[in-house]
């Protein structure tokens, strides 16, 4: 088989090319789209730990605690150690919700464009389906 017809390949191409059309929305923001994500998933949840948000975005927690301490410097966040001095709690700032208000509508355009192509959408349900299996 070529390379190029590997899901590797192709999964690495897909994911470059939308890549491209969100960094163009994000062009004028303070933040990445992968920090866009995170403050979506603290929005969406009741103080979640740094170990759960971590296991939810897919990365690291040492990972997840830098970013988080700069979305805290930039004012997207506020974080403070928790009641037993272990743990941190991130919030959401006015700036963080202002941010998500603005960019979550052209996300969700880029989203119906992308999912508006029928065979591009079976595709990615598909390696959803062998991803949960």
């Amino acid at each position: 088989m070529s390379y190029d017809k590997t899901i590797f390949f192709l999964l690495n191409r897909t994911s470059n090319l939308i890549e491209r059309q969100v960094n163009a929305i994000f062009r004028d923001c303070d933040i990445e789209f992968g920090s866009f994500l995170m403050l979506c998933a603290i929005n969406d949840s009741a103080n979640p730990g740094m170990n759960v948000l971590a296991k939810h975005l897919g990365i690291d927690p040492s990972g997840l605690s830098h970013v988080v301490s700069r979305l805290s410097r930039k004012g997207f966040l506020s974080k403070k150690v928790g009641l037993d001095k272990r743990t941190i709690v991130v919030k959401l700032t006015a700036k963080g919700r202002a941010t998500i208000d603005k960019y979550m509508p052209l996300v969700d355009n880029l989203n119906k464009e992308i999912l508006a192509n029928e065979p591009a959408l079976s595709s990615i349900k598909h390696i959803l389906e062998l991803q949960n299996a």
